[in-house]
């Protein structure tokens, strides 16, 4: 990705790498602490496929990190495969899966009746 900066004309020593994370969640802690201990203003972007930036930008507020979400272009074909675990990954979560049983479960069960 630094590379990928450099190539379109970000100087090298505007950026800072982090490399350690072996997850989203690590990422953005650790990457929190480095906009921490940096100075001036501070406006973040999180930069991630389309279809798993509102998955991170949930991480981001956990971790208290204020940024925008900013989804990159997925082929197609990657879609259906990336959106099914993405949602699953969202629901499984307490608040989410408590929010799907209370409010859509009831809906659907309606629906088939």
């Amino acid at each position: 990705m630094a590379q990928y900066l450099i190539d379109h004309g970000i100087p090298s020593d505007h950026i800072v790498e982090e490399g350690e994370s072996p997850d989203t969640m690590v990422n953005i802690v650790n990457s929190r602490r480095i906009i921490d201990q940096r100075e001036g203003r501070k406006r973040v972007a999180l930069i991630s496929s389309n279809y798993h930036v509102y998955r991170c930008l949930l991480d981001a507020r956990k971790a208290g990190l204020k940024c925008t979400g900013i989804g990159a272009h997925v082929a197609p074909y990657y879609w259906p495969s990336a959106v099914i675990r993405e949602f699953i990954a969202v629901f499984t979560r307490p608040v989410y899966l408590a929010l799907f049983i209370v409010c859509w479960l009831p809906c659907l069960l309606l629906v088939l009746a």
